[in-house]
């Protein structure tokens, strides 16, 4: 059994809808982000984390980067800025906790240090994520690979 659950929904900034019970599946819902995309997020082993990837241009984020937050850092404060695992280069994207703490996730890191042109967008306004050169790395929660 995985004692990750993924969390997609909950972090996005539109999780009003969700809190509003409009989805008979979900209960006691908190907002653990404001402002930016965020998304894919998943559960460290201890279920005090999630790691997850976000462009919140609060953080002076201008491109996808992946985070490190900590579950009652959040829920006790609105303004709780993340500790950034990612080196700040590229568009960062897929994290997961491995067991150890360790955290992986893949980058354009390694060919740039300018995000990648975002992909041009779509004629029926659906959404796109572009397929980068992504490569693979594992950090610790302080970023170091």
């Amino acid at each position: 059994m995985l004692r990750h659950r993924f969390l997609f929904v909950f972090l996005f900034s539109g999780l009003g809808l969700l809190a509003q019970n409009t989805e008979p599946h979900l209960r006691n819902i908190r907002q653990l982000t404001y402002g930016g995309d965020n998304a894919e997020a998943y559960f460290s082993f201890d279920n005090q984390h999630l790691c997850f990837q976000s462009n919140n241009p609060k953080w002076n984020l201008s491109c996808d980067q992946i985070f490190d937050l900590a579950i009652d850092k959040a829920l006790a404060d609105t303004s709780y800025h993340p500790p950034m695992i990612s080196d700040g280069r590229g568009r960062t994207t897929c994290s997961y906790f491995l067991k150890n703490g360790d955290v992986l996730f893949a980058s354009t890191s390694h060919l740039q240090k300018d995000c990648p042109p975002p992909p041009a967008p779509r004629e029926d306004k659906k959404y796109l994520w572009a397929l980068y050169p992504f490569d693979i790395f594992v950090a610790d929660k302080t970023g170091k690979v």
